[in-house]
Parts: C-alpha cells; sequence; structure tokens
C-alpha cells in the first residue's frame, strides 16, 4: 500500500501477462500503450440474470486509467516486463476499488473470483491465488458469475 503521494522517474514492473485477458491495477495513471495491449477495459456493472441463474459482468473499454483502478488489459502476446516514466504515485488511502478490487501483492482468493483463461470469472477455491497489481471480482452472497 502506498501512504502518501510521490513521483517516480522510472518504474519497473516485471510480472508476466500472458496473451488474452488479464486483470491489472496500478498505483499510477496508464493508457493502453503504457500496457501494450490491445486494450484495456474497467469494471461497468453486475446484472443479475435469474432465468439462467448467472451474473454477467460488464467492462467497459478506455483508453486510460486512474491510478489505483483495477482493470482488464487485453494483449495479442505475452509480455514480461513493463516499464513506465514519470509517473505520478497515488496513495491508496481510497482503497483499491469495492466490487472488483486490485491488489498490489499475491494472495489467496478463495471465495472471490478470479478471470480464467476464457474470459470468465471462476469462484476461487482453496488453493486460488491472484497475482500481485491483480485484481478480482468480491460478490455478495447470492451473485454467480
Amino acid at each position: 500500500m502506498v501512504n502518501e503521494d510521490f513521483q517516480a522517474e522510472k518504474v519497473t514492473l516485471k510480472r508476466s501477462v500472458k496473451s488474452g485477458y488479464n486483470t491489472m491495477c496500478l498505483p499510477f495513471w496508464v493508457n493502453k500503450e503504457d500496457m501494450k495491449a490491445e486494450s484495456i477495459a474497467i469494471f461497468k456493472e453486475i446484472q443479475e440474470n435469474k432465468a439462467e441463474n448467472k451474473s454477467v459482468v460488464t467492462f467497459e473499454k478506455v483508453n486510460e486509467v486512474n491510478a489505483n483502478v483495477p482493470f482488464v488489459a487485453n494483449y495479442n502476446e505475452a509480455v514480461t516486463e513493463f516499464t513506465f516514466t514519470d509517473k505520478g504515485v497515488v496513495n491508496t488511502n481510497n482503497g483499491l476499488g469495492t466490487t472488483f478490487v486490485g491488489t498490489y501483492t499475491p494472495g489467496n482468493v478463495e471465495g472471490k473470483y478470479n478471470l480464467a483463461a476464457d474470459c470468465t470469472f471462476k469462484k476461487g477455491d482453496a488453493e486460488a491465488t491472484t497475482n500481485a497489481f491483480g485484481a478480482y471480482l468480491e460478490l455478495s452472497e447470492g451473485y454467480e458469475t
């Protein structure tokens, strides 16, 4: 977590992302070019579909994402390292999201929903983990994706 704002001349993030959709969350503003991504999207809403007993998660494509806002990035090819220059790192005093939640540390996400390779969110079991600088869905009881 970041307790106060500061300016970073250069930031290197060594995090591998696969071709396809990946969750991300960073403590500074980025655009899709910074992320080397085909597209980026932020969480918009969840709509419950009682007839099919599932929920639909909607993301909105954007060209840029503010600091501490989790997002999904779509990649044409795998990337293993990102380099950013002249970034204003923003404190995390206001958190990292509520329903779609970012994280700056790897950890267990049992009972939370991770983005799967088939572009759906799957509920994590006791062994489920998420990457540092990633994100997951935290749903209320009664929601199924």
